[in-house]
């Protein structure tokens, strides 16, 4: 996506019903237990590539370590590769890495317009990924992923006015590619309950 003045819609591939019932509920089991590791999400400063707390621009729990649920996951992305490349319309590239982590957005939280690899230490990101695992029944609203129509402009990628939604929908996992502007909804959960938001396993297929 480097076309200057180009732009571009966003390419996507959702699929549901990504992982096992016993397999969401380890997943699950083992965020939970966790409550206490999860630490305020940080974004990546322009001027020096160091993250830092921003609440204008994002308000979320980020948790790195996802356990023994690591090679699982990447097992199954590994799996999904040659579909994903297909339908994201990429070359096949050699995968140096796969990049996890776990993310709870509670009530009031959300993730502005950014995209995930135009600082220079996340430059290799190609593709991200968002699986939701959220309580069924949901016991939020909002979250939505949108994704702009994206264009190149200035050395600078830019959100357009159009935008497509994605709902966040338990055992839903969504690939898109890492160069296009999305942002995440506002939440609302009124329990304010830790359980009750909205989770997701979610990260990035380095190049």
């Amino acid at each position: 996506m480097t076309d200057t003045n180009t732009i571009h819609k966003p390419v996507f591939f959702i699929s549901d019903e990504l992982l096992m019932p016993a397999e969401l509920n380890r997943l699950q089991d083992y965020t939970f237990s966790m409550e206490n590791e999860f630490r305020t999400s940080q974004v990546i400063n322009p001027h020096n590539n160091f993250g830092s707390v921003d609440y204008e621009h994002r308000r979320s729990k980020v948790l790195f370590d996802i356990g023994d649920f690591h090679p699982v996951f990447v097992d199954r992305i590994y799996s999904y590769l040659p579909t994903i490349f297909r339908r994201l319309d990429i070359l096949p590239f050699q995968v140096k890495n796969i990049e996890t982590q776990i993310t709870v957005t509670g009530d009031g939280g959300y993730f502005k317009m950014h995209n995930d690899n135009t600082h220079d230490i996340l430059k290799d990101r190609m593709i991200t990924f968002v699986y939701y695992f959220n309580t069924d029944p949901k016991m939020f609203s909002g979250g939505e992923l949108r994704l702009y129509d994206t264009s190149f402009k200035n050395g600078r990628f830019i959100a357009e006015d159009n935008c497509y939604s994605v709902e966040p929908i338990q055992n839903r996992i969504i690939f898109f590619q890492s160069s296009n502007m999305h942002e995440v909804a506002k939440v609302i959960c009124p329990s304010g309950n830790f359980r009750h938001g909205r989770f997701t396993l979610n990260g990035w297929i380095h190049k």
